[in-house]
């Protein structure tokens, strides 16, 4: 009985301590043609897109050519109960994982966002 109150105890400390994360890096789809322009792309997007203020569960993206590829780059709260700020730090911490961890980007949940970092054919945003 005390051992099952010790343990039951111990996963709810654990819970409350460690934030959602999850990822995953895509299989499929054009690969990075310059990491360093994604991640040059990605800075920009987040100096002047995609940090600040999100509503519960707002989407903001981001797209940026570079000769045949476009960079694209979304970022959703997954907070459905208030507002959480983004700095832009965190913005291109978070979206340079995806680039530099994944060769054909990829999509993470990490707290209070899920981000996506994606390389694709054709220039049109």
């Amino acid at each position: 009985m005390k051992t099952t109150s010790i343990l039951s105890t111990f996963v709810a400390i654990i819970g409350m301590t460690t934030s959602s994360v999850s990822a995953a890096c895509f299989r499929s789809g054009e690969a990075w043609s310059s990491v360093n322009v994604a991640l040059d792309n990605a800075q920009e997007a987040c100096n002047t897109v995609l940090s600040g203020d999100y509503e519960p569960l707002q989407r903001k993206d981001a797209c940026s050519p570079f000769g045949s590829q476009r960079h694209e780059f979304s970022i959703i709260s997954t907070n459905r109960n208030s507002q959480v700020a983004l700095s832009s730090a965190t913005c291109f911490a978070l979206l340079s994982r995806e680039i530099q961890g994944c060769s054909r980007g990829g999509r993470r949940t990490d707290g209070d966002f899920e981000v996506t970092a994606d390389p694709n054919a054709g220039t049109t945003c």
